[in-house]
């Protein structure tokens, strides 16, 4: 310790300030830039149109119906042309005999919803 130099001394307030800086611009905001704090799901079987809240939590899928109680709720996302598209990573992943009328396209994800309006989980 006694052989320190000036540019180690230098070395070590750069790094402070560094993480400073770090630690200041990471906690000036606490929202992500671009993250979404809500998520649509559809019941696959029944085309009912849900949302969920995902601010400071997550989701798991398949998501479970509110009344019966089945796991059939996957998250939807409303395309350019305004259609309602089930992502392909929980299409895939559906068994063939998956009793899934609302899915209209199953090589596209393309989902009839029953309500514009969101019901709030």
């Amino acid at each position: 310790m006694g052989d320190l130099k000036k540019w180690h001394i230098v070395l070590f307030v750069l790094a402070i300030v560094g993480l400073g800086v770090s630690l200041a611009l990471s906690l000036r905001s606490n929202e992500p830039a671009g993250m979404a704090d809500t998520l649509y799901l559809v019941d696959i079987e029944t085309g009912e149109l849900f949302s969920k809240s995902i601010r400071n939590r997550s989701a798991v899928v398949p998501g479970t119906h509110p009344t019966t109680k089945r796991q059939t709720l996957f998250p939807v996302y409303k395309d350019e042309a305004g259609r309602w598209m089930l992502r392909l990573r929980y299409l895939e992943g559906l068994p063939a005999d998956q009793k899934a009328d609302a899915i209209t396209n199953r090589e596209t994800g393309e989902v009839r919803v029953t309500n514009e309006s969101a019901t709030r989980l």
